[in-house]
């Protein structure tokens, strides 16, 4: 596979991969490319809209048939085998719930207020994670400390459904939208008498997923206003401290299910005060909420979210409310995933220029001092600038400092590694990844031996690299980054002499 080995290429699989990867754990294919799109990537084109919407698609079908043969295997008696009905790992079931006009507004506060939480979450998250980055170093402590949050998050669950947990009377039937054992279960029933249920037990010792379902299409039992708050608080807090721990957790369940707790709240609230509402609703724009006020994204949210729950008449709340939660939340700060990518200094650019450098120019931005290459270079000059700087490409100059191309610090490692200075390499010998590292090719005998001889870079350099002059707008700068892919750009004066 030689043709997937460029930058663009590996660009895209990570793009394609990452709407893959929400499209089945959501069942929602468009949600996953339109995820992809805002968040994943920093470059995009027509060819990658399909590429990603065929690979969310194909990999929809491959789960939807992999759990549905699972169940085939798994089921009793007659059932049909050819029957697809598992699209996702994760599953919200159909939302029947509706809406009044004058409920908008209502909407509205729950986003703002959802994008203050969201707010307060991120300044919490990225406060701790950068406690982590200090203290938490070396794998003992790494593997440590999610043993300690595991039994500080054990301990905070078992205490809460012991000591504030007040039981209730079992419903005459299983409420809709609810497992058979959800009022059954050994957490359902703690401290409980026969005939009783702990709703605190429900919401903490009921898989997440089920507990969000519960959240979303419970009808018919008498909900504890204090405990939906403390479910709330303790969730909030608990996925502060678990969020950016070593290990795979993720951020979308927890919340949501967040997230319906406040909604369900505000709704259980609004009709114990006599508003003819629909509490399940508000469970929804909860989740809405706080997903907009943390992560700060529009259009996937809003699509993942109908996908999920099936229903296009609540498109325009879900919508509204996530983009007041945006909107409120970016008064405050950032998004959380674009915390963690400046914290970790992932180059990755957004979709317009900060604001302070729309009045700037390539001059006032551009790196001085820029080490270069001759056309036909010594090795040891090559090796010494490997080892002096860790740039990932090069500008190729003639005697007076005139731009003749550039060449990729991985090629100039590739050409050492073959012996460029005595046999030519094809183009697809070039782009073929390394197994040694860059220390222990610079260290190779056959390049230490060979020193003096020289390389010839006119087989091997880019001759029509984009550039720019010193006065160039950085906005134009950065909007051409984003529409061509590039990574690299080099700034030349009226002589074409690289400043």
């Amino acid at each position: 596979f030689q043709q997937f080995r460029d930058d663009h290429e590996k660009r895209d699989f990570v793009s394609s991969g990452t709407a893959a990867g929400v499209a089945t754990a959501f069942g929602a294919p468009i949600g996953g490319v339109l995820f992809s799109l805002e968040e994943g990537c920093s470059f995009w084109n027509q060819a990658l809209t399909w590429r990603c919407f065929v690979c969310a698609l194909t990999a929809t079908f491959t789960v939807n048939l992999l759990l549905s043969s699972y169940d085939w295997l798994t089921t009793d008696g007659p059932h049909d085998t050819t029957l697809l009905s598992n699209p996702g790992l994760v599953s919200f079931g159909a939302m029947t719930g509706q809406y009044r006009v004058y409920e908008l507004p209502l909407f509205g506060v729950m986003g703002a207020v959802g994008g203050v939480l969201g707010a307060l979450w991120n300044f919490l998250n990225i406060r701790l994670t950068m406690l982590r980055r200090r203290y938490v170093t070396g794998p003992p402590r790494r593997f440590a400390e999610p043993l300690f949050v595991a039994f500080l998050v054990s301990l905070v669950m078992y205490l809460l459904v012991a000591l504030l947990g007040e039981c209730q009377p079992l419903p005459a039937v299983v409420p809709e939208g609810d497992k058979a054992d959800t009022f059954t279960s050994a957490g359902a029933k703690a401290y409980c008498a026969t005939g009783e249920y702990n709703p605190m037990g429900v919401y903490f010792w009921s898989g997440i997923e089920d507990t969000i379902k519960h959240l979303f299409h419970t009808k018919g039992v008498d909900v504890y206003e204090p405990n939906l708050l403390v479910y709330f608080v303790a969730f909030f807090l608990l996925m502060c401290i678990t969020y950016g721990i070593a290990v795979p957790s993720g951020l979308f369940l927890p919340t949501i299910c967040c997230g319906a707790a406040y909604g369900k709240l505000v709704g259980e609230l609004l009709l114990s005060w006599g508003w003819d509402v629909n509490p399940q609703t508000y469970a929804l724009m909860g989740s809405a909420a706080m997903l907009g006020g943390i992560m700060r994204m529009t259009i996937s949210l809003t699509v993942i979210l109908l996908e999920t729950t099936n229903n296009v008449n609540l498109g325009m709340p879900i919508m509204l409310t996530i983009l007041i939660a945006k909107w409120t939340g970016d008064l405050f700060n950032i998004g959380i995933y674009d915390m963690h990518i400046e914290l970790k200094h992932i180059p990755l650019l957004e979709w317009e220029p900060e604001k302070n450098l729309l009045v700037l120019t390539a001059d006032d931005v551009m790196a001085r001092h820029v080490h270069t290459l001759p056309m036909r270079p010594k090795v040891e000059a090559v090796v010494q600038t490997l080892r002096q700087t860790r740039h990932g490409c090069y500008p190729v100059v003639d005697e007076h400092g005139v731009l003749l191309g550039t060449i990729l610090r991985r090629h100039l490692l590739r050409l050492l590694h073959d012996n460029a200075w005595a046999n030519t390499l094809s183009h697809y010998e070039l782009v073929e990844l390394l197994d040694e590292g860059e220390d222990e090719i610079l260290e190779l005998a056959a390049v230490q031996a060979n020193l003096s001889e020289t390389l010839d870079l006119s087989l091997y350099a880019n001759t029509a690299p984009f550039t720019f002059g010193p006065a160039a707008p950085v906005p134009r700068i950065f909007a051409t980054f984003r529409s061509m892919g590039l990574r690299h750009l080099f700034i030349l004066d009226d002589e074409r002499v690289v400043v």
